[in-house]
């Protein structure tokens, strides 16, 4: 699941509108598409009843995509209609539609 082709097609989501500075230099948008697809993998992760947690895993010196996302299943989702709305609504921002749903 790459973003940032998804996000880069979509020149008319309410990313582009408002963070418009992001888009403009390809470079910039690949940093943040990566830094969003880790944020919705942890976002994912809770919807389905995972407790996660981001952290470096490796430090930056070695390595630009060094996320670890730590997920520990407790099969209940706390705030569950809350963090579906959060979910829909930076989906929605980065004008993207991700196939795991």
């Amino acid at each position: 699941m790459n973003f940032f082709y998804k996000i880069n097609k979509n020149k008319k989501s309410p990313l582009f509108e408002t963070m418009n500075l992001l888009g403009k230099h390809g470079i910039i948008l690949e940093r943040f598409s990566s830094l969003a697809t880790d944020a919705y993998r942890s976002a994912f992760l809770e919807l389905k009843g995972y407790r996660t947690q981001v952290m470096e895993f490796i430090d930056m010196e070695h390595t630009p995509k060094n996320i670890l996302i730590k997920a520990i299943y407790e099969g209940r989702v706390k705030n569950e209609e809350k963090k579906r709305e959060e979910y829909q609504k930076f989906l929605d921002f980065l004008g993207i539609d991700p196939i795991l749903q």
